[in-house]
This record gives C-alpha cells, sequence and structure tokens, in this order.
C-alpha cells in the first residue's frame, strides 16, 4: 500500500507539471 500510494505520489506531481486541470481532476478521484 505504501508503494502504491509512493507511485500515486509520483505520478500525481508529473501530471501536475503536464496540466494544473488534468492536475485538480486526478486529485479528486484519487481523494474520492
Amino acid at each position: 500500500m505504501l508503494l502504491e500510494l509512493y507511485v500515486h505520489h509520483s505520478l500525481y506531481e508529473r501530471v501536475k507539471h503536464v496540466s494544473v486541470v488534468q492536475d485538480q481532476s486526478f486529485g479528486i478521484h484519487v481523494f474520492r
């Protein structure tokens, strides 16, 4: 689970760099 969270965090940061809008959408999906 910890490893999965780490991977998600890395992906989250990458998406943030790619697009802020996509980052927000991804964040909502992760939190929900």
